[in-house]
């Protein structure tokens, strides 16, 4: 079976990027052929191409307008436009002559906002799959071009894997029969962490931008300042900055407000399930995340969660308890029940958690495994061939 990968970013601390590697190998273990399109020769497309995968390079772009965030973003907006649409059409002309010439089973794209394997796939009438890791408009402000209608019609005629339930109701993928959820592969089910030495401090882990609320954890990071009667927990930021003028703001209030002596920005870290494992708790503030696979891999590394109880991240507080029959981690919906969560932790022992980190760990063995994951995407790809179980 030889399938195209199409990937969305080169920058492997990505979760999406982790996750289709994860399910790559996976794959590969299988018997699958895999080939891979990136958007540039760097790092990735070297790592690849020693893993054995062979490895094409176009300048594909998201389906999608350009952001409009700022003055700076007004002004290039009509340039960005022409200039991605320009892409994507050299892409495709491109694209298409190399799946004619290589003759592929399969084409899978990472996410739902680049469109080119879609357009191949149709022109040459093989079966293409879409993996929806986002929401497009509720967690990364994104419109699709030219409609997000066009973006539910072209989901429809294609095959579909959504990593949450949440996502394929979103885009009303949810009576397709050409549409399947299927959670992200974390760890293999031997691997699961308990009982890791503590130090104390809190942990944020991702992208520096407004789609992940970091601002919202320092502004309820601020209210714990004032409010502790404690010694104050330390605040660790571990990841790149995606959105320099967010930053900048960020960096403003934090020193406006005497915070700079407690919140520190380690930039992108190689090392995050240590930070995770030591770490007193893990916040996840995004605005509306798709899965959120930084939670999940924070409970494999036995680290107390909390999370903004929206998204993914919602279903997977609400994942664990029909199966424990109790919480997993720390939900909140406000910055006051926010920094509430962070007096708490900072005041009790850390053994008072210790049945929620446990029940956490066992979800992710039991429903985040990379076993699963691997399975459950090549069953995806048999009833997209018409392969039997007989068959295979």
């Amino acid at each position: 079976m030889k399938v195209l990968y199409i990937f969305n970013t080169s920058n492997f601390r990505d979760g999406s990027i982790k996750s289709l590697l994860t399910l790559i190998s996976g794959l590969q273990e299988r018997g699958i052929v895999a080939s891979a399109v990136v958007q540039r020769k760097g790092e990735m497309f070297t790592s690849l191409s020693k893993k054995g995968i062979h490895t094409y390079v176009l300048p594909l772009r998201f389906n999608t307008y350009p952001l409009a965030r700022n003055m700076v973003d007004k002004l290039l907006f009509l340039p960005r436009f022409v200039f991605w649409q320009v892409m994507n059409v050299f892409s495709y002309l491109s694209l298409l002559n190399v799946v004619r010439h290589e003759k592929f089973d399969i084409i899978h794209t990472n996410v739902s906002v680049i469109n080119i394997g879609f357009k191949v796939a149709k022109r040459l009438r093989i079966p293409h799959v879409f993996h929806v890791r986002e929401y497009v408009d509720k967690d990364f402000g994104l419109h699709y071009f030219p409609t997000d209608r066009y973006l539910r019609k072209t989901l429809e005629n294609s095959y579909s894997i959504c990593i949450t339930k949440d996502i394929q109701l979103h885009h009303k993928l949810n009576t397709s029969r050409r549409s399947s959820v299927i959670y992200n592969g974390i760890i293999y089910q031997s691997q699961i962490k308990t009982n890791p030495i503590k130090e104390r401090y809190f942990l944020y882990v991702g992208r520096i931008e407004p789609a992940k609320g970091l601002d919202v954890l320092v502004k309820a990071y601020h209210k714990y300042v004032l409010d502790t009667s404690v010694t104050v927990v330390p605040l660790l930021v571990a990841g790149e900055v995606s959105d320099t003028v967010f930053y900048k703001n960020l960096l403003r209030y934090i020193q406006s407000n005497g915070l700079s002596k407690y919140i520190s920005f380690l930039g992108g870290r190689d090392d995050v399930f240590e930070l995770m494992r030591k770490a007193l708790a893990i916040i996840i503030p995004s605005v509306f995340e798709g899965f959120g696979r930084c939670m999940a891999e924070a409970m494999f590394n036995g680290c107390l969660v909390i999370a903004h109880d929206t998204g993914g991240l919602k279903e997977q507080f609400d994942n664990g308890k029909e199966l424990c029959g109790g919480e997993i981690g720390l939900r909140y919906k406000t910055e006051l029940q926010l920094s509430g969560h962070l007096q708490d932790v900072s005041k009790r022992p850390y053994k008072f958690y210790s049945d929620m980190i446990c029940r956490a760990s066992s979800v992710v063995g039991r429903l985040y495994s990379i076993e699963v994951y691997v399975n459950s995407v090549y069953d995806v790809y048999k009833r997209m061939l018409g392969v039997s179980e007989n068959n295979d």
